[in-house]
């Protein structure tokens, strides 16, 4: 049975304790920063309100050009190295034309692909139209961990520069640091497009200050936040079938296999755990 007693209680309660796990540490954390920083915080703010400037208005939210995970994956690794390279070639520009910043003051990581496992997920977790990936933005992605605030806003203005260049193209950005997460989480984030790439597929960089990373490292994030992510995934989906009472049957059924995939998921973990612990006993 999908509808459990109180189970949209329970799913907003383990929601709510990873927020509140989070908060306290990341509140004291961006206290400190706009104490130390806040002329710095003042033109980072400038530099947000013109990187939305650029962003096309009558274009609707963006989508990637299709909504299926595997089509979606194939061009990913096809943009994954052009981004790359684009991403560096930003930093070391900012690198050289600025006396004050050092490469430690600036550091770019790309992460992996994004699993088709977890895009698939993500699709399947949509309200409205179950197993639609179009909206799935980070599965190729990065981040700039910055030393300062005065770091982070030129970082913003040069993508805005490169925006204007007709090198990339800004479709969407999250202004974290003065909209924080429930969490507490606060960064800069963009979805941009490489100029010329025949996909149009969408990509994201996320830009996090030093201070903010140090204090997440000494958190146990990874695995609450996971909890909490599923937590939020699965109560947003649940609602939607209360609303519909039953009605959508691709909504039911795309929480049930979701609910399933935990379920077995769960079943095969500790299958496994005491199959080791009686093969070593």
């Amino acid at each position: 049975m999908i509808y459990k007693e109180k189970i949209n209680d329970k799913l907003t309660d383990v929601a709510n304790a990873g927020n509140q796990h989070f908060l306290n540490v990341y509140k004291a954390v961006f206290y400190t920063i706009q104490n130390t920083e806040s002329t710095a915080l003042l033109d980072y703010k400038k530099a947000v309100k013109s990187a939305r400037a650029v962003i096309d208005k009558d274009s609707g939210p963006p989508k990637q050009i299709t909504g299926d995970p595997v089509t979606l994956l194939t061009h990913a690794l096809e943009i994954k190295e052009r981004y790359e390279t684009v991403m560096t070639n930003l930093i070391n520009k900012i690198i050289a034309t600025n006396e004050t910043i050092s490469k430690g003051d600036i550091r770019f990581t790309a992460a992996p692909v994004k699993k088709l496992q977890r895009v698939v997920e993500k699709s399947m977790l949509k309200p409205t139209i179950p197993g639609d990936a179009s909206r799935t933005f980070d599965i190729v992605r990065g981040m700039v961990i910055c030393k300062n605030v005065n770091i982070i806003e030129k970082l913003v203005n040069a993508l805005t520069g490169l925006h204007k260049q007709g090198k990339i193209k800004r479709v969407r950005l999250k202004d974290r640091f003065n909209n924080p997460s429930a969490g507490g989480w606060r960064d800069y984030m963009d979805n941009i497009i490489i100029c010329g790439d025949k996909n149009m597929h969408i990509c994201e960089l996320q830009i996090v200050h030093d201070t903010m990373i140090v204090a997440r490292k000494g958190l146990p994030g990874h695995v609450v936040y996971g909890k909490q992510r599923n937590a939020n995934e699965i109560s947003s989906l649940y609602v939607e079938c209360l609303i519909a009472k039953c009605k959508n049957i691709a909504l039911c059924l795309s929480l049930s296999f979701y609910l399933f995939t935990i379920s077995y998921t769960h079943n095969i973990h500790t299958h496994t755990h005491t199959h080791n612990i009686h093969t070593h006993t």
